[in-house]
């Protein structure tokens, strides 16, 4: 079974603020805030671990061992899969269930999956609406495009130009 990890070390406390009063300080080894922390990147290959973990915290959903060895077939074998599923569970990073005789189903601990704040919601929908009005804007740029292609188009050629012009040349001379 792996180690369990160690505990988190207790907030530490500013003694004096701008306000007067004692305000928590994160410890020095606490995650960042996720607006501050980069994307997570994917596991490295080969890590059995880390890709099963990757693989049902981003799903978000449950999982049986089956599943879970068809999802990242052919690298890991059923055995492999059964052992890291239950030491991810022991270590609290999953929840499981028994659904039929010795089968259990696998989910992410949902009190630590990350949600999304009213403030990230706020932003996703200012991003929305300049992306959905920027999207206008190209329509419309693309449409006036068009229309000066079709003028184009509808021009005569140089070549019939060139004829037009030699033959007003001569009647002229």
């Amino acid at each position: 079974a792996p180690p369990a990890a160690p505990p988190a070390a207790p907030p530490r406390k500013k003694s004096t603020g701008s306000t007067g009063t004692e305000k928590p300080l994160a410890p020095s080894n606490a995650p960042k805030p996720a607006a501050a922390a980069p994307a997570k990147k994917a596991p490295k290959a080969g890590d059995a671990r880390s890709e099963i973990e990757h693989l049902l915290v981003t799903a978000n959903r449950p999982y049986g061992v089956m599943d879970v060895v068809q999802a990242l077939a052919p690298k890991y074998e059923k055995g492999v899969v059964q052992s890291m599923l239950d030491g991810l569970e022991l270590s609290g990073v999953l929840r499981s269930k028994a659904v039929i005789g010795a089968q259990k189903a696998y989910w992410p601990d949902q009190a630590k999956v990350k949600t999304t704040s009213a403030a990230e919601m706020r932003e996703m929908t200012m991003d929305l609406r300049d992306a959905v009005a920027d999207t206008k804007e190209a329509e419309q740029e693309a449409a006036a495009l068009e229309r000066q292609t079709a003028r184009a188009l509808a021009a005569p050629a140089n070549d019939a130009l060139d004829a037009a012009l030699a033959e007003a040349e001569a009647a002229a001379a």
